[in-house]
């Protein structure tokens, strides 16, 4: 839970739909009033998005990111090439104060940061624990021959070879 803040939350028009939804600098969205395919008056009202499994806030205006959102209607367009990034790793914490424009790598890094990237045995695709891949160092570091290596551990001499120059695993030592 936040604490409690005293913020003034200042709207904007949602890019793309600014005759139709507004977006404030907290993070929350505001469709508004307007009459639909037939004429009948909808009222204008705070909209609930939904939580993807990645933890993202999606709003259904067209499935766009609560934090793009905000990003763009405060700050501006994404900027080439840029990601937008949460501050304190929370992904349904689209509070402008919270939210930046930024590279690919420094998303990563937040990633690691806040104990959301899948590296290593957290990616549910990987064969090797880490106590495997620093056995297979030291065997490398050793002189042992990578395919021997490979051959032992059930994974591929490139695998074995990109552990042992620390290419893959780079930051288990």
């Amino acid at each position: 839970m936040r604490d409690e803040d005293t913020t003034v939350e200042e709207w904007r028009p949602v890019a793309g739909h600014e005759l139709k939804y507004m977006v404030s600098n907290l993070g929350r969205f505001w469709s508004i009033e307007r009459c639909d395919t037939v004429g009948r008056l909808m009222p204008g009202r705070i909209l609930k998005g939904r939580v993807v499994p990645a933890g993202y806030t999606v709003y259904t205006l067209t499935a766009i990111h609560g934090h793009r959102a905000v990003l763009e209607s405060f700050v501006g367009p994404c900027p080439p090439g840029m990601f937008g990034c949460h501050n304190d790793g929370d992904p349904s914490n689209n509070r402008l104060e919270n939210l930046r424009w930024d590279t690919p790598k420094a998303n990563s890094q937040d990633m690691v940061k806040h104990g959301h990237s899948t590296r290593g045995v957290k990616n549910n695709t990987t064969k090797l624990s880490e106590s495997e891949v620093l056995e297979i160092r030291a065997r490398a570091d050793a002189g042992e021959r990578h395919r021997d290596i490979a051959e032992c551990f059930g994974v591929g001499r490139t695998t074995v070879t990109s552990i042992a120059c620390r290419r893959n695993w780079g930051w288990l030592d």
